[in-house]
């Protein structure tokens, strides 16, 4: 499919209507709430006339009709032919879904299937629709219309035409004046438009190099065009892309001209470099020891400036590898619209910090533990409209997505208004599906009654649909999450609505660490699950039900040996170095690892382990220290799956511990 075309024009084209279709979804439906919004029509517009500009020069013909249609019906709908309405955007937003999967057979190397021709034929009958309750008034306002256009001296004009006219202006030929003025008598003929069309397609600004920004800029400033100055309907879409107009430091032209301030590169050139920089980091880090153990100061002055300029250029690759969670954001509007429709329930869907910028690899990862969440939130959250009036609230549900920096981390909330969470139907779920036992229901806090519907298998849905209930996608959140060294939150009052609250480190690629000693053997935590560090006082230790409890400032805190957990023979504790107790703190638990030594804080690059350890309880990679070793990094999650804190009173242990 690609063969025959030049590789970098086409992968200008991929992004530029990458950025177009990206954005697409969320106009689209923000444009069926706000019917009256030419901003919103005009940018539709814009989007589809530029992705069929640019897949005609590439010879995506199926992409090209499809938009072709839509473009269309967009400008009937600003000429004021057709009134926008959800049922005229089923068919609209069902062409981008067609668009969108004709753009990624493209962007893999297929060539891309024509739309469905129940689609188009949906789509010229809107337009033949259009057309027909169009005509009638037209032909009775024609003559006083033509009147009332000559006799005006300033007319509007459409885009398309008013770069028509500059196109004609710079070609030598006189560009339309304003009636009352003397203008030129010739008319272009069809065969001179096609050939101005090749023109500015073959020539002048390089293929592809459109910029969307400056065509918005461009289209937002004209009118409509008046009647007499259309061009005919056959040619009026066929129009060039339009051009922003010189002004200050963008100017196209003149001394002051410019290059472009941004570049477009393959996200695979970004890892390599993301890649190389972790082993700078390696080589710092191994410096830094030998510096310091050799009291050099020539070598330690090296090592502080490498230091530096490492630290300088790990935030500038890193910088340079984040995006905004607009990127996941925009595909939810669509999917509310979509599922409230299915559902018959009408949802409002608000969205905070957009702006918010994650690493391209976390970002991508979290798309679909996201799309789970939303999608519960609206079938299984949000009640029926009947229902939610009886229980005194508005007939519309709220679903709120919000994204915000929390420290050096991204926490990312998906809420809603619905009925909320009951943890004693919950647990009873789980007994009834033979998860847990009655006296395990019994025992579990509320917070851990929630979390039941994170396990493999559970549903609170009666009957399965083609939305939810079949016991799959909860798992699968929590299971993403904590690939990316995540935790996830639930906060839930019946009646009144739940939150789920997803917790990620900006970026995986260098894990901030706590270097420790077990065994003789080196490990590291992230950082991140580090709460506080403490000496171990053995005298400190209380028993319930076997197992040990420490008081850390009045609070019991469960602690277990590093050793046992990672099955490593016990090092003998001296008097004098007892142990040191890591307290590890995720989604809300915090339990007490001991561990021989703290050797300090080390910036890690984790590396995937190999295939006859990948497999191996409780690792989530390696990494290789300062000094040149290999450090296992400990999988903080299941540590803590494993580490079954004991259930007690707080009053009760502190009590014995005062006795003691």
């Amino acid at each position: 499919m690609t063969s025959s075309i030049d590789q970098e024009i086409l992968q200008d084209f991929l992004g530029e209507a990458g950025e177009l279709l990206e954005t697409l979804n969320e106009e689209l439906v923000e444009l069926e709430n706000r019917p009256d919004d030419m901003e919103l029509l005009h940018k539709a517009f814009r989007a589809f006339h530029t992705i069929k500009g640019g897949g005609g020069f590439v010879g995506l013909d199926p992409l090209v009709e499809v938009c072709h249609r839509a473009e269309e019906v967009f400008s009937e709908l600003r000429d004021g032919k057709l009134q926008v309405s959800a049922e005229l955007m089923d068919p609209l937003l069902q062409t981008l879904d067609v668009v969108n999967d004709q753009f990624a057979a493209c962007r893999d190397g297929q060539t891309p299937e024509r739309a469905p021709p129940e689609l188009l034929a949906r789509l010229d009958q809107v337009l033949t629709t259009a057309d027909a309750e169009a005509d009638e008034p037209a032909a009775s306002t024609q003559e006083s219309t033509a009147t009332a256009s000559s006799a005006s001296t300033e007319t509007s004009q459409d885009p398309a035409d008013a770069e028509f006219e500059s196109l004609l202006s710079a070609a030598g030929e006189p560009a339309a004046t304003p009636s009352g003025t003397e203008a030129s008598t010739d008319t272009i003929e069809e065969d001179e438009f096609e050939a101005l069309l090749d023109e500015l397609h073959g020539s002048g600004a390089p293929p592809g190099q459109t910029d969307p920004q400056a065509v918005a800029q461009a289209d937002e400033s004209q009118e409509p065009p008046a009647a007499e100055e259309s061009p005919p309907a056959a040619d009026r879409h066929d129009s060039p892309p339009e051009q922003e107009e010189p002004s200050g430091d963008n100017r196209r032209g003149g001394d002051n001209n410019k290059p472009a301030e941004t570049v477009r590169v393959d996200v695979s050139r970004l890892d390599a470099i993301m890649n190389l920089v972790g082993e700078l980091v390696l080589v710092r880090n191994r410096l830094n020891t030998y510096s310091e153990k050799h009291h050099d100061t020539s070598l330690t002055s090296i090592a502080d400036t490498l230091d530096r300029v490492t630290a300088d250029v790990q935030t500038a690759v890193m910088d340079s590898r984040l995006q905004p969670v607009r990127k996941v954001f925009s595909r939810f509007p669509r999917l509310v619209r979509d599922l409230a429709r299915d559902l018959d329930k009408p949802i409002e869907l608000n969205m905070n910090g957009e702006d918010t910028e994650l690493d391209k690899q976390v970002l991508d990862a979290l798309s679909e533990p996201l799309v789970h969440l939303v999608r519960n939130a609206v079938d299984h959250g949000i009640e029926p409209p009947d229902e939610r009036e009886q229980a005194g609230k508005p007939r519309s549900g709220h679903v709120q997505l919000t994204a915000a920096y929390v420290g050096d981390r991204v926490e990312i909330t998906v809420a809603e208004d619905g009925r909320g969470l009951d943890a004693a139907k919950l647990t009873q779920r789980a007994v009834d599906k033979g998860l847990i036992t009655t006296d395990g229901a019994a025992a579990m806090s509320e917070r851990e009654a929630f979390e039941l519907i994170f396990w493999p298998g559970f549903s609170t849905t009666e009957a399965i649909s083609n939305i939810s209930g079949r016991g799959v996608g909860m798992d699968a959140v929590k299971t993403k999450v904590n690939d990316l060294n995540g935790r996830v939150d639930i906060n839930s009052t019946p009646g009144a609505g739940s939150s789920f609250t997803i917790s990620v480190p900006l970026t995986l690629a260098i894990l901030p660490t706590l270097m420790v000693t077990v065994s003789g053997q080196r490990f590291a935590l992230p950082l991140s699950t580090v709460s506080e560090v403490c000496e171990l006082d053995t005298r400190g230790i209380h028993y319930i039900n076997e197992q040990p409890v420490l008081i850390i400032r009045e609070h019991p805190l469960s602690v277990f040996r590093a050793s046992e957990y990672l099955g490593l023979p016990t090092t003998p504790a001296t008097g004098a170095h007892p142990g040191v107790v890591v307290v590890i703190e995720l989604e809300n638990r915090r339990v007490g690892l001991i561990v021989d030594e703290i050797l300090g804080q080390e910036e890690a690059v984790m590396k995937p382990l190999g295939v006859f350890v990948r497999k191996l309880p409780g690792m989530a990679g390696g990494t290789v220290t300062g000094d040149g070793r290999i450090a296992l990094i400990l999988d903080v999650l299941d540590l803590l799956q494993r580490a079954r804190p004991v259930r007690y009173q707080q009053e009760q242990v502190i009590a014995e511990a005062a006795e003691a």
